[in-house]
C-alpha cells in the first residue's frame, strides 16, 4: 500500500507538511492549525470572519457540545481566531488520533448552512469589543452584502492541505503525530478550486473608538526576513515592562498615557511594527506630536550599555513570560507561555517564514544586531510616518 505521503503527493500533487512536534504532559494534547489566507479583499474577509463563527457550531460528524467537551476534558478550549493572514484553529484532546479526527472534520466538513451562516450575520455586527481590540484591528467588514455562496466558496479556496500547517503538543512518540496526520489527510480530496469571484476595493476603517479613550498610534512600514529582527528587538527595547521607551516617557515624563503597547502584527505579506498609545480626554494630535519627538529623543540616546540591558529583558519574556512577545500573530492579544499558544506560534512563523520559532536563535540574531540597526529601526517605528489618530466617541 502506499505511504500516505506519497499518495498525497503523487495523486494529489501536494505532499503534507510535516506536523510539528513540541514535548507536552502525558495523555492530553494540545492541536493547533494555522490556515494560511491571500490576500482578500473586502468581501472575502468579511465571509473569513462569518466562517471562523460556523466552524464553531460543529460538524457533519461531531456536534459543537462534543467539541468543546473534548477541549475542557483536557484542560483547553475551542479557539478559532482570524487574522489578515491566517485562520487559527486551536483543540484539545486526551487521545491524540481522536483530537486528529476532530481538527479533520472542522476542516474538510463543516456545517455551512443556511441558518449558521444567518446566525452569524446577525450576531458578529453586535459583538462587544474592547478599544484595543478595535485600534489593532481597524477594517470594519461589511456584513450586509455577503451571501451563503461567499462564504462557501472561501471555505472551498482556504481548505486544502497545502494551506494547513499543524502543530501538536503531549507526550508521544517523535513522527507519532505526523504519520497519525498524513493517514487521516488520505481521504481529505478538496474539489476543484473554485472560480474565483471578483473581490476588488479596500475594507471600511473604523472612524472612531467605542468609548470616550482615543489611541494614536506611530507605525513604522511593513518588515520581512532579515528585518525581522532589529525590528523585534527594537519593540522590546520600546515597550518591554517598566524600564521600556513607552513606559519611561509616554507615561512618566509625558504623562498624557496609562498604558502603551509597542507590538508586531500581520499583514497578508509582511509584519507591521505598531506603537499603540490610548489617551483620554487628550488632544490627540498634540499626543501624537509630543510623542514622536520624546520617543525619537529616546531613540538617539541609546547606547550599547542599554541594548545589554535591553538583551537581559529580552531573554526572560522571550523565554519565560510571553511566548514571542512583541509579535502578536492573531493581530489582538499577546500569546502567553502555555502549550497552546507556543504550539500555535510555532506553526504560525513556519507558515510566515519558512522556519519554526525558535527564541534562542531569535535571542541570537539580536546579540549580532549594532546599536545603529536597533536605532534605525525604531526610529523607523516612532517618528519616521505620519501617526494613525483614532479618537473614541465623547
Amino acid at each position: 500500500m502506499m505511504p500516505a505521503a506519497l499518495f498525497l503527493t503523487a495523486v494529489l500533487g501536494v505532499p503534507p507538511l510535516p506536523v510539528i512536534e513540541l514535548e507536552g504532559p502525558a495523555n492530553v494534547y494540545s492541536i493547533q492549525a494555522v490556515v494560511k489566507t491571500p490576500v482578500l479583499g473586502p468581501r472575502d474577509s468579511a465571509a473569513l470572519e462569518v466562517l471562523g463563527e460556523i466552524l464553531r457550531e460543529g460538524t457533519k460528524t461531531f456536534t459543537a457540545g462534543e467539541i468543546r467537551a473534548s477541549c475542557l476534558e483536557a484542560g483547553e478550549r475551542l479557539r478559532i481566531v482570524w487574522a489578515p493572514d491566517h485562520l487559527r484553529i486551536g483543540l484539545g484532546s486526551t487521545r491524540l488520533s481522536d483530537g486528529l479526527t476532530m481538527l479533520m472534520s472542522i476542516l474538510s466538513e463543516p456545517k455551512i448552512t443556511q441558518e449558521a451562516f444567518e446566525r452569524a450575520v446577525t450576531a458578529l455586527p453586535y459583538r462587544s469589543t474592547s478599544y484595543w481590540s478595535q485600534a489593532v484591528r481597524q477594517e470594519r467588514p461589511d456584513f450586509g452584502q455577503l451571501r451563503l455562496p461567499d462564504v462557501l466558496e472561501l471555505w472551498a479556496r482556504l481548505m486544502r492541505p497545502e494551506n494547513v500547517g499543524l502543530a501538536v503538543g503531549g507526550k508521544f512518540e517523535p513522527g507519532e503525530a505526523s504519520r497519525i496526520w498524513a493517514a487521516k489527510t488520505v481521504a481529505w480530496t478538496p474539489e476543484r478550486m473554485p472560480r474565483l469571484l471578483s473581490d476588488s476595493g479596500a475594507s471600511r476603517l473604523l472612524a472612531k473608538l467605542d468609548g470616550p479613550v482615543g489611541v494614536v498610534e506611530l507605525r513604522g512600514g511593513e518588515v520581512n526576513g532579515a528585518q525581522v529582527p532589529a525590528t523585534l528587538f527594537a519593540l522590546l527595547i520600546l515597550g518591554a515592562g517598566k524600564t521600556g521607551a513607552l513606559h519611561q516617557v509616554v507615561r512618566n515624563q509625558l504623562g498624557v498615557s496609562y498604558w502603551q503597547q509597542a507590538v508586531l502584527t500581520p499583514t497578508p505579506t509582511g509584519l507591521l511594527p505598531r506603537v499603540l498609545i490610548p489617551s483620554k480626554g487628550a488632544d490627540l494630535a498634540a499626543v501624537a506630536t509630543a510623542c514622536q519627538a520624546a520617543l525619537g529623543k529616546d531613540v538617539d540616546g541609546w547606547t550599547d550599555a542599554r541594548l545589554r540591558e535591553a538583551l537581559g529583558v529580552a531573554r526572560r519574556v522571550l523565554r519565560y513570560e510571553s511566548t514571542g512577545f512583541p509579535l502578536m500573530p492573531s493581530g489582538t492579544r499577546e500569546l502567553g507561555d502555555s502549550l497552546a499558544d507556543r504550539a500555535y506560534l510555532a506553526a504560525y512563523w513556519r507558515m510566515k517564514t519558512g522556519i519554526i520559532w525558535d527564541a534562542d536563535r531569535m535571542l541570537a540574531e539580536f546579540q549580532n544586531l549594532s546599536l545603529e540597526d536597533v536605532q534605525r529601526a525604531a526610529k523607523g517605528i516612532v517618528a519616521a510616518g505620519p501617526p494613525v489618530i483614532l479618537p473614541g466617541r465623547r
